[in-house]
């Protein structure tokens, strides 16, 4: 994303999504905090994602199966999705869950320079369908929160 890409006409009918590509998304990327791709056909924006490192903590479950294999860290490296939207003319045609892929591979590629072990993303309650259909589990959460704590396991991934 630059300052020069026209994101005034983008609607996902998410206003929380369609405030942060117009007011906060380029802000972020000045701050080195995250960075948004966006994807464009016939030079019409038509989706954008936006990725940042990530800590994540491992429930106590979890934690004694890495045990077993002598690691005894609590956090453990994730690629954040931090927001994911499609154009409301495009939506309904599977434009999030090639993103979603496009994004697994990324972070399949830098596990291989640099240490990330989940993807992860805050999802919004009604898309958690949509990310456990593509495989994210569930944390532990607050069910006041707005948004479900969720991650993938890329080394699973990498073994099946």
């Amino acid at each position: 994303m630059t300052p020069d890409d026209d994101i005034g006409y983008f609607d996902c009918e998410d206003e929380d999504l369609n405030e942060f590509i117009r007011e906060d998304a380029l802000n972020q990327m000045n701050a080195k905090i995250s960075v948004t791709y966006l994807c464009q056909y016939k030079r019409a924006i038509v989706a954008f994602f936006t990725l940042s490192a990530d800590a994540i903590k491992i429930n106590l479950d979890d934690l004694e199966k890495f045990k077993d294999k002598d690691i005894h860290y609590k956090d453990f490296p994730a690629l954040k999705i931090g927001r994911l939207g499609v154009c409301n003319p495009y939506q309904g045609r599977n434009i999030g869950t090639h993103l979603i892929l496009l994004i697994i591979g990324q972070a399949v590629r830098l596990s291989k320079k640099i240490g990330i072990r989940y993807v992860s993303v805050d999802a919004y309650k009604h898309s958690v369908g949509f990310y456990k259909k593509k495989y994210f589990a569930e944390f532990i959460h607050d069910k006041r929160r707005k948004t479900v704590p969720m991650y993938l396991d890329i080394l699973k991934l990498e073994k099946s």
